[in-house]
């Protein structure tokens, strides 16, 4: 049986057994991992998994259950435990399969899958492993180590059935390059990194600017010291910028009230699932727009204040809003990055920051399902020295 008919199968299997609806998923992946430090070989995997799960309905109790055993039995021997389970459980009356009326009968081809990494060899991406790491470590006599560099990729299928008489399938692809160098002056070290990701492998960034990049990155944070504190404007760079929608979107979710069955309102169908849990509210394909001003355009508007490159900790209250993180980054003076900074803290409130956004960047990179663009903040407290 290919995957839609395994998903199809288990939604019969329920309903057979007494089941008031179902439904089910099964995935297929097939994953490359290769690694290298100090242009010696660290590793190669590669590993193939498949699952199923299904989540059955009896009365106002609900399970789900999954299993990597997709043989015939294996699928009977689910279907049965997660019944058997459901008839054991709480009873919830929001749960449920969503109103037939809010199926989708039909899709776009969001061309979420390249063949070409399903064919490739393991000894190519350890080429592009090793020539990014290589340029990252020949940049500059400065870059004395290196934490090693990964290539990772990964192609599967997913199949989705329900009692409803809903099936779907379709398959994506994933690949990434990172490197992470570490440099050393005056016996104080400091690392970084850069890394590409796309759909596609003709999407990635080339190995040799992946480790130009990270040598860069990680080059101008030597001599880092602590910035005086103060109140000032603070501009996120991408990577940076793109947290505030994570948290702006953990806030949103409302994880506290788990659906809008519950609250009477219409589903939104914004929710991601993995083959063993039930569906939860998460964010896919969220980015802030970019605008019509460069990184440099914003340093430049920037009398004094800081330009954050790494954030540390976790301090934010999704209630309150209250935001204080530990940040690395560089001074700006004058319009000009003038030196680096570590061992700070940043601190306001969520709500206020995202009502201050004073400018924002055009450099929108879409490489994960969170981005943003530079953003520059009108007003922060930065705590250093």
């Amino acid at each position: 049986m290919d995957l839609e008919e395994m998903a199809r199968a288990l939604v019969a299997e329920a309903l057979a057994a007494g089941a008031r609806a179902v439904d089910a998923v099964v995935a297929e992946s097939d994953g490359l991992g290769v690694g290298v430090r100090l242009r010696e070989v660290e590793k190669v995997k590669r590993a193939r998994q498949r699952r199923a799960g299904l989540r059955v309905f009896f009365g106002e109790s609900t399970a789900v259950a999954s299993t990597a055993d997709l043989t015939g039995e294996g699928l009977s021997t689910l279907a049965r435990d997660a019944c058997t389970l459901a008839r054991g459980t709480a009873p919830d009356p929001y749960a449920g399969l969503p109103d037939p009326a809010e199926l989708a009968r039909d899709w776009p081809d969001l061309d979420l899958y390249d063949s070409a990494l399903e064919a490739l060899d393991p000894s190519q991406a350890l080429t592009w492993t090793r020539e990014a790491e290589a340029a990252a470590l020949d940049a500059a006599p400065e870059i004395t180590n290196s934490e090693g560099a990964e290539f990772s990729s990964s192609v599967g299928q997913v199949a989705y059935a329900s009692s409803l008489g809903f099936t779907g399938v379709y398959r994506g692809s994933h690949a990434s390059l990172s490197v992470v160098p570490v440099a050393t002056r005056d016996g104080a070290m400091q690392r970084d990194a850069w890394f590409t990701a796309h759909r596609k492998l003709a999407g990635l960034e080339s190995p040799a600017s992946v480790g130009g990049e990270a040598a860069r990155r990680t080059l101008r944070r030597l001599g880092a010291r602590r910035a005086p504190t103060r109140e000032c404007p603070v501009v996120f760079d991408p990577e940076t910028a793109a947290t505030l929608l994570r948290h702006l979107a953990g806030a949103l979710a409302g994880p506290a009230l788990y659906s809008a069955r519950r609250l009477g309102l219409r589903p939104t169908g914004h929710a991601t699932r993995s083959v063993g849990d039930v569906p939860s509210a998460a964010p896919t394909n969220f980015f802030v727009e970019p605008g019509p001003y460069s990184p440099e355009a914003i340093i430049a508007s920037v009398r004094e204040g800081l330009y954050v490159t790494e954030l540390i900790g976790f301090g934010v209250n999704p209630v309150t809003g209250d935001y204080s993180r530990g940040a690395v980054g560089l001074w700006i003076e004058n319009g000009e990055l003038a030196y680096p900074v570590e061992e700070i803290t940043i601190a306001g409130n969520l709500s206020d920051m995202l009502r201050d956004v004073e400018m924002v960047g055009n450099d929108l990179r879409l490489r994960t399902a969170l981005a943003a663009p530079t953003l520059k903040i009108a007003r922060m407290t930065v705590a250093g020295t």
